[in-house]
């Protein structure tokens, strides 16, 4: 059975539509020049090049065969050959056979009914097979989630590059991945790649202390140096006997060499007269100076030994913050010594006659140097890493793949467990089907076999001659033409030679859907058994209204009535009466049926309809006329013509319509295009009014108006228009 239609880039149809269907019977409305007959065109011709971008689905060409009644129908069947093919239905006569082929229709029903119970069983669990995937995907989904939101770092690092965008991707790549047991965590995963950093790092190394740079200056003699002046000075006897070296020392510095020393403030007199000053500046002579001197460059070279020592740097590399404490503790005992080791030199400096101690750093420089050994050592496997910094990222993202594996097995493993299982009873059921399948063909032997004893070409002349005087049709009939070659000749009279080109639109019509719906139930040849998929494209096309019902019975009665044994029926009319005649046939038969519309603005558009969404079509007519945003002016022609054509038919008032034209008011220059429009005898659609190529709209609605007016129905018009 076909559940969808696809129709695209053909016709009206620019752009793809769809009809999905899961029913045995549908009813299709639209309007003339909506696509209706695009569909059943493809449905003829399934393999033409006109339809390539055009697709069905579930439709099985060894056991199904599509039956299209349309205009190439007619056309093929009826105007270009002047014979018609025989079909065979079965006789009377041998009664066994007939029977075998009754038992062997019934066995196949039953398996059928088997087969679609199969079959829905089989969809139920491909539905769960689905629900079984989304469910699992949607808990996997969550990697994406968690490492794409607020926590980028692998994101960024290119982990989840191609699987963030795509569910089905995303599950599959977890759903291929090896199980093995992590050797890390994830955050040991995210440290060592926020290490590796983007690229820029260098090579990372904690130096050492050289700590013979620090001990040549803490073991310096001078610091134990008693540093005094010349002995040979007058003063130096007095300054030894008073101690005071260092104090007069300070003095000269202080004030004895400022230029702007002050005088005695008794007696106004320079406190130290030349002679003094040159006796004290001659006890620190150039020997004295060039020890206060060595001192002073030693504390500046200490200094700045010390100055290089930076902690800050040291812990700005993140090997070093998991021990920084350690760390800190040894550099700041390290830093303390040099510190009271300044001291001691800037008290020399102050008094160097004073010997002062130092401090030895070479222990603390000891612990600080096997500890920075230590770091090194754990930063050797990381430079190493550094220096195949891609095969390391590689690496991290295969571990950060194995953490996610590991986490979602349980999930993947009722997933895979699920899916076997649910795989497994799709084989089993597929087996019965494909068992029923071969005992359905079976059946189908049987029938093939006793159709051959008893089916003849001669019945069908029978019903369908009988159905041409149901329709009130006596003057032509269907007879065998060549008994050999079991094919048909219309006769009128004695007559037989072109009579289908003699009858009437409507006679036309009426013989050739009856033909049709005979060789729906016949077969045309005595071997053939395929189920029948029937396409009917506007049967009632031409036909006056008197003729709807009976054609809605015929309908009814083989296609689309609970009994009908065709496989599928679509039914496709731009005749709303029409449409609700099928529709109120098929009340008891409503769950087996979908309706739909086709519709048409720059692109014919399928969709499913509610039977209470269906109104008249006369009605739909008089919509199209009323609506102001309508910018198809052909489409608002077409259906001024449908209503003249439907409401004075109707009112069995055609004679007044013909009339109504030869009057003055209708008979102007200005009219002759709408008259000339509707007076044509084809029946309506968009391609004769397009032959008008350019129109005034507007005096199509005033000759429209005035064909109420001037026929008396001037209060119908207006209730309609209102």
């Amino acid at each position: 059975m076909i559940t969808k239609i696809t129709i695209d880039g053909i016709a009206s149809f620019k752009q793809k539509q769809s009809l999905e269907t899961d029913k045995k019977v549908n009813l299709i409305y639209g309007l003339n020049g909506t696509g209706k007959t695009t569909i059943s065109n493809y449905l003829q011709d399934l393999y033409s090049q006109d339809f390539s971008n055009c697709s069905i689905q579930n439709f099985d060409p060894d056991n199904q065969k599509i039956l299209v009644y349309n205009q190439n129908f007619i056309q093929k069947v009826f105007y270009d050959d002047d014979t018609q093919k025989g079909i065979f239905t079965l006789g009377e006569d041998n009664k066994e056979a007939k029977q075998n082929i009754k038992q062997a229709e019934l066995e196949i029903a039953n398996l059928n009914l088997q087969n679609r119970n199969l079959s829905f069983d089989l969809q139920n669990k491909d539905t769960k097979i689905t629900e079984n995937k989304n469910k699992s995907q949607e808990k996997i989904w969550k990697i994406k989630s968690q490492y794409t939101g607020g926590d980028r770092v692998f994101d960024e690092a290119g982990f989840l590059e191609g699987l963030k965008g795509d569910k089905d991707k995303l599950f599959n790549h977890v759903l291929s991945l090896e199980l093995s047991e992590p050797q890390r965590d994830i955050n040991q995963i995210k440290r060592e790649l926020q290490e590796l950093g983007d690229g820029a790092e260098q090579r990372v190394e904690l130096a050492s202390i050289e700590s013979k740079l620090f001990s040549n200056i803490e073991n310096n003699s001078i610091f134990g140096k008693q540093i005094i002046g010349n002995d040979n000075s007058s003063i130096s006897g007095l300054i030894k006997k008073l101690g005071n070296q260092d104090w007069i020392k300070q003095g000269i510095d202080n004030y004895v060499n400022l230029e702007d020393r002050e005088n005695c403030p008794f007696c106004q007199k320079e406190t130290l007269d030349s002679n003094l000053v040159k006796e004290i500046e001659s006890y620190f002579d150039d020997s004295y100076q060039e020890c206060i001197k060595e001192i002073t460059n030693i504390k500046t070279s200490y200094q700045e030994l010390k100055n290089t020592l930076s902690l800050e740097s040291q812990q700005r590399n993140f090997f070093t913050k998991e021990q920084g404490l350690e760390l800190k503790n040894l550099h700041n005992g390290f830093v303390q010594i040099l510190d009271k080791n300044l001291g001691s030199i800037n008290n020399k400096l102050n008094n160097p006659s004073k010997p002062v101690e130092t401090l030895s750093s070479t222990e603390q420089i000891i612990k600080l140097n096997d500890f920075i050994a230590t770091i090194n050592t754990e930063i050797d496997p990381f430079n190493i890493k550094l220096d195949n910094r891609k095969e390391t990222i590689k690496g991290l993202e295969n571990e950060f793949w194995q953490i996610q594996r590991k986490k979602y097995d349980q999930t993947i493993s009722n997933y895979i467990a699920t899916e076997e299982n649910l795989r497994a009873e799709q084989e089993q059921i597929q087996g019965q089907i494909d068992a029923i399948d071969e005992e359905i063909k079976k059946q189908k032997k049987i029938i093939s076999t006793n159709q051959s004893k008893v089916s003849n070409v001669e019945k069908t002349i029978e019903k369908i001659n009988s159905h041409l005087l149901d329709f009130g049709i006596s003057d032509f009939k269907i007879v065998l033409h060549n008994k050999e070659e079991k094919t048909y000749k219309l006769q009128r009279g004695n007559d037989s030679k072109n009579i289908f080109k003699t009858l009437s639109e409507g006679e036309k019509t009426v013989v050739s859907f009856l033909y049709f719906v005979e060789l729906c139930i016949g077969e045309e040849t005595q071997s053939e058994v395929k189920d029948k998929i029937v396409v009917i494209d506007d049967p009632i096309s031409s036909l006056s209204h008197i003729y709807v019902f009976n054609v809605a019975e015929l309908l009814k009665e083989h296609f689309i009535g609970k009994n009908a044994k065709f496989l599928q029926c679509f039914v496709l009319t731009h005749n709303l009466y029409f449409f609700n005649e099928l529709i109120s046939q098929t009340k008891g038969n409503s769950k087996h049926i979908k309706l739909f519309r086709i519709s048409k603005n720059e692109n014919s558009q399928i969709s499913e309809i509610e039977s209470n969404e269906v109104q008249n079509d006369y009605q739909s007519y008089w919509l199209i006329i009323k609506n102001k945003n309508e910018n198809n002016k052909f489409m608002v022609a077409n259906a001024m013509r449908n209503i003249i054509e439907y409401f004075f038919g109707f009112m069995e008032k055609q004679q007044d319509l013909k009339n109504i034209f030869k009057k003055p008011e209708l008979s102007a220059n200005n009219y002759k295009a709408f008259k000339r429009y509707i007076n044509r005898e084809s029946h309506s659609d968009l391609t004769n009014i397009s032959d008008f190529k350019d129109f005034d709209l507007n005096k199509f609605k005033e000759a429209f108006k005035k064909v109420f007016e001037e026929t008396k129905y001037e209060d119908h018009y207006k209730k309609m228009i209102s």
